[in-house]
């Protein structure tokens, strides 16, 4: 895995508004990837046995345009999945 490789080489199959991103927007919370981690999904995270069991909710999650520092795991769940 590179810095600077899109997530779909790893991800092939999430949506493109995820796998155009680049591993290193992921980790330095650049992604505009939306938080998962609100009160209505903490059942599901209780439950998650892979970051790939979270998937489902980073998609669900509102997102802006990537390029902006703005903290949220969804960035590192996708980085889990991918490694």
């Amino acid at each position: 895995v590179q810095y600077s490789d899109p997530v779909s080489v790893h991800l092939p199959d999430l949506p493109s508004r995820i796998g155009d991103l680049r591993v290193g927007d992921l980790l330095t919370h650049t992604s505009g990837l939306g938080n998962y981690i609100e009160a209505e999904n903490f059942g599901a995270i209780a439950a998650a046995r892979s970051a790939t069991d979270l998937l489902p909710l980073v998609l669900a999650a509102p997102h802006e345009a990537p390029g902006a520092p703005t903290y949220s795991s969804s960035g590192y769940a996708v980085a889990g999945a991918l490694i």
